[in-house]
């Protein structure tokens, strides 16, 4: 009997030092119930399955005054056991942000200088103010919750912040939902060379937290392209993951030789424009065809399906 007692001392012990460690690495889904108070479900507008496109979600913590508090990461582990996040927070009123893939292209500032719900996520670029890596496919919440017009599901507005009051007993839930933050561009040409180089001139340079306005200054983001083939034809390739905007007046494309000298340029309006493509897609597709001394902009018309990210 004495022996028994001995072993279920050694494993409520073992149980609660795996308890506790858990939560000190921000595990709270294994802490026990009295040691968490906020749980926040995530949902990405328009998708079902959150993890297909997410591998990390960092929240940005404010006190009611809009005073920066801290961070809170989750990794892709993390959110393969459950796609939200459990917090401890003293009980009171708060107001939170959240910025999902935030990886090796992407930095945060301001947001702990004293002004409040100013964070700047910023690409990495050189001291022209050139772009040289894609950016991270960044997500935003809060967003408001997508409705259902027939068949299409809208994406839903980026909202300021994401205001919460913690109670003193019990458990705050809710669900945040997440709008994409980013809006690529995917740029073939056929009839030039394969080592081509495409500016996009014109892009932000970051957004603010509030509301996912995209700053006034801008950058500009340079690739390489990479040979495809694609139905029996060669195409010069490159995508260009860039910070959502809406406004798309000052945004050129400039498509450059092996030698960096510039072969055309033409601003994005004016592509849309000439290939009806849809300028509300998150990811708009060119194709620029330099045939018999002429220049055409299109859609691509794959005949198998087109690799490249869709939602």
């Amino acid at each position: 009997m004495i022996r028994k007692i001995k072993v279920l001392r050694t494993t409520l012990l073992l149980l609660s030092i795996v308890s506790l460690s858990g939560c000190f690495k921000q595990d709270y889904s294994i802490c026990p119930p009295g040691e968490r108070n906020v749980r926040l479900d995530f949902r990405l507008i328009g998708e079902d399955n959150f993890t297909r496109h997410i591998n990390s979600v960092d929240a940005y913590i404010y006190d009611a005054a809009g005073t920066f508090l801290r961070t809170e990461r989750i990794e892709e582990a993390q959110l393969d056991q459950h796609q939200g996040m459990f917090l401890t927070l003293t009980p009171g009123d708060y107001r939170m942000v959240f910025w999902a893939n935030m990886d090796r292209n992407t930095e945060v500032s301001g947001h702990d200088n004293g002004a409040g719900e100013i964070g700047l996520p910023n690409n990495h670029y050189n001291d022209q103010g050139v772009v040289t890596a894609n950016g991270d496919r960044l997500w935003y919440g809060p967003s408001t919750p997508p409705t259902r017009i027939n068949t299409r599901v809208t994406r839903g507005n980026p909202q300021e912040h994401y205001a919460l009051s913690v109670p003193r007993q019990g458990e705050f839930t809710d669900v945040i939902h997440f709008t994409p933050a980013h809006r690529s561009l995917e740029i073939y040409v056929r009839g030039l060379s394969s080592q081509l180089t495409v500016d996009i001139e014109g892009l932000p340079a970051g957004l603010e937290h509030m509301g996912m306005q995209a700053l006034m200054g801008t950058i500009v983001a340079s690739h390489a392209t990479s040979p495809v083939d694609r139905d029996g034809t060669s195409y010069a390739a490159t995508t260009f993951d860039t910070f959502h905007f809406e406004d798309m007046s000052g945004i050129e494309i400039v498509i450059r030789g092996p030698d960096g000298q510039e072969i055309y340029r033409i601003p994005l309006l004016e592509a849309i424009d000439q290939s009806e493509a849809d300028p509300d897609k998150i990811v708009i597709e060119f194709m620029f065809s330099f045939m018999n001394g002429t220049m055409e902009v299109t859609i691509p018309g794959w005949s198998t399906t087109n690799p490249g990210f869709e939602i």
